[in-house]
């Protein structure tokens, strides 16, 4: 492990987004630990992978970067880089507190001396410690063959301390074959599970969940037993018996149940057979599995049974006829479903991000929302590139093309949990080098309520670099929410029949109508209040 003091570029500039106009706190590029060899013709790159935030507010923004040293500090094989984990952590304020990176041994043939060059990790994603550090997951190349190029991995999981100084690591895996971690989730305390996949003859992996404890000591590990060609995604049930695991598996859907243990069982979507991308899974409190997937341009939803029976599967896509990639799902306590990513272009609409709401009971949809960036064409981004808050707020990280070839801005969408007024949009470039490929791989909240987003940036000089990014949101003022009566629904004629009724000293029709002070100004009964309500309801500003 190494500590690296990078090349940072500070930045403080204002953006106005296609409705409200919220700041850009700051943003860093990180451009890479080390300077190549001489003579050599590539640049530093840097592949962005995951983001985590601590309780103080602390960024942490993980991925790949390409190491010209290998572990005892010469030059390795000439000219020709290794990626090792990285992460740089900044404070709230955009100074960074350290960087580090790690580079897991690799031996030779015999196991039992260094090899002659370093291995290729690759971390895939990232959780934030309570005590203030990460653990990083991913792929760790461990062993060569004799010649060199033929090379075995193991799941490689990584805890950074507070300081930056590595605490522990952990291979899964026994290096015959090759294993690798996909996603990791805490166990609300110290501990962690792991998820990956370990190869198989058929080009395919067996699942795989592992518990480690605090000190990084594998507890336990279930083995599916069935091949993912992809294994995507891990879970913790709200109550934190269960958790599971979701891939996809020569062109159907899997879902594996690991309970305490590690006793698994796999369950079979058949909603969601026949090449489903963008699948995520959720874990409802009655033990129940929202699974999410695209196929065909449809969004495909399905709710799974802890038995296994699938209880109902919907297909949707907007009224508008716009085609779904879906990128996570969640379902919070009320049995709100929400499904976030991006929808694609038709004849007079553009790509834009978007959240939608169904009913967990029957899998009816509720709401459709979708955010523009100014531009025409925004996409969202795979794995971190969704955040969906408990409260329902949602966060949607990505990219849109500017019109020029290779120009791409971040894109980011965040949606009220209820409120469509609420929502709204912004794009990013980096400011030294505007006219480049940035493109943003994911996004968190930190406590105040900013939103932090990590992604590459296109440096020149064949170099990729991780651009870290803070937004201030809108100041909003304090007018209650358009959906008057809480029922998640909106528009709808019942929200301003209810507003007239409480309006004349009557009862809201679902018992949970927001305060007729709508402008929270304390003064009421005043104009303003029915002036502010049909403001908001066309979409205007209280």
């Amino acid at each position: 492990m190494r500590r690296i003091a990078a090349l940072l570029i500070l930045s403080v500039a204002g953006i106005a987004s296609s409705v409200h106009a919220q700041t850009i706190s700051w943003s860093q590029v990180f451009n890479g630990p080390s300077e190549p060899p001489v003579g050599a013709t590539l640049g530093s790159t840097e592949d962005p992978r995951a983001i985590a935030v601590d309780a103080a507010g602390n960024i942490f923004a993980g991925g790949v970067t390409q190491s010209f040293e290998n572990a005892t500090g010469g030059v390795k094989l000439k000219f020709v880089p290794h990626d090792d984990f990285v992460v740089i952590t900044y404070d709230g304020a955009g100074q960074q507190l350290w960087g580090s990176v790690f580079d897991f041994p690799t031996l030779g043939d015999d196991q039992s001396s260094p090899a002659t060059r370093s291995g290729v990790d690759s971390m895939a994603a990232m959780i934030a410690t309570p005590e203030g550090g990460v653990v990083a997951v991913g792929r760790a190349t461990t062993r060569y063959s004799e010649d060199g190029f033929f090379g075995f991995t193991q799941a490689g999981v990584v805890k950074f301390n507070a300081d930056g100084e590595v605490a522990w690591n952990q291979l899964l895996g026994d290096g015959a074959v090759s294993t690798v971690a996909t996603a990791v989730v805490g166990d609300g305390g110290f501990g962690m599970y792991v998820g990956g996949g370990t190869a198989l003859a058929t080009n395919e992996q067996d699942s795989f969940v592992t518990y480690l404890d605090g000190a990084g000591v594998p507890v336990w590990t279930a083995a599916a037993g069935y091949p993912f060609s992809q294994v995507i995604q891990v879970v913790r049930d709200p109550a934190g018996a269960c958790v599971a695991l979701a891939g996809i598996s020569g062109g159907g859907c899997k879902l594996v149940r690991v309970g305490a243990g590690g006793v698994s069982t796999t369950q079979e979507i058949p909603a969601l057979a026949g090449g489903a991308t963008g699948v995520g899974v959720a874990l409802a409190s009655d033990g129940c599995a929202i699974v999410a997937g695209s196929l065909g341009g449809d969004l495909i939803l399905a709710k799974v049974h802890p038995s296994g029976s699938q209880v109902w599967s919907t297909t949707w896509r907007p009224s508008d006829g716009r085609t779904v990639v879906s990128r996570a799902v969640s379902v919070d306590a009320a049995g709100v479903i929400r499904v976030a990513g991006h929808v694609g272009s038709i004849a007079g609409l553009p790509a834009d991000l978007f959240v939608a709401t169904f009913d967990s009971t029957s899998g009816a949809s509720k709401s459709f929302r979708a955010k523009d960036t100014g531009l025409n064409r925004a996409e969202s981004s795979a794995r971190g590139g969704v955040t969906i808050e408990p409260s329902g707020r949602t966060l949607v990280a990505g990219f849109v093309s500017t019109g020029v070839a290779g120009d791409n801005d971040y894109a980011i969408g965040v949606f009220d949990a209820t409120d469509a007024s609420r929502d709204w949009s912004a794009r990013w470039s980096n400011p030294t080098n505007p006219q480049v490929d940035d493109r943003a791989a994911a996004i968190m909240a930190l406590p105040n309520g900013n939103i932090a987003v990590v992604g590459r940036s296109d440096g020149g000089a064949s170099s990729v670099d991780i651009a870290t990014i803070v937004l201030t949101p809108p100041a909003t003022v304090a007018c209650d929410g358009i959906d008057f009566n809480n029922n998640t629904v909106f528009p709808e004629d019942a929200d301003v029949i209810d507003f007239f009724e409480v309006l004349a000293g009557g009862e809201c029709s679902t018992g949970l109508c927001n305060d007729i002070d709508f402008n929270n100004n304390t003064v009421f009964p005043e104009d303003a209040d029915v002036i502010d309500f049909f403001e908001v309801l066309a979409g205007g500003e209280c």
